[in-house]
């Protein structure tokens, strides 16, 4: 910096934090989308928390074109065992009954 020349930095202390963020993947093995305008789309992925936990993320958006309802949007996590038991989307299941065989080969 030369003489009377004016520094637009000002003084800035660094703190560092400790923080642990956990890594999940995300596998989507099937998804469900209906109408003529793709109005209701579902998601289903097989999620593996970085401890080795699983569950499947079921995710939704319904919308109703016409206007008449609001819109209907979410997610939930469930078991993976729950999930292949419980009253749920039937091809879904079966894509996660496969992705699973896939996995135990590999």
């Amino acid at each position: 910096m030369t003489s009377g020349s004016h520094s637009p930095r000002g003084s800035y202390m660094l703190t560092a934090k400790h923080e642990v963020y956990t890594v999940a993947t995300k596998t989507q093995f099937h998804q469900r989308i209906k109408g003529s305008l793709q109005e209701t789309e579902d998601w289903w992925c097989l999620v593996v928390e970085d401890d080795g936990t699983t569950c499947v993320e079921h995710e939704w958006s319904h919308v109703d074109p016409y206007g008449k309802r609001a819109p209907r949007a979410g997610t939930q996590r469930i078991p993976v065992d729950d999930f292949l038991a419980g009253d749920h989307d039937t091809a879904a299941k079966d894509n996660l009954a496969e992705l699973l065989k896939k996995s135990e080969r590999g």
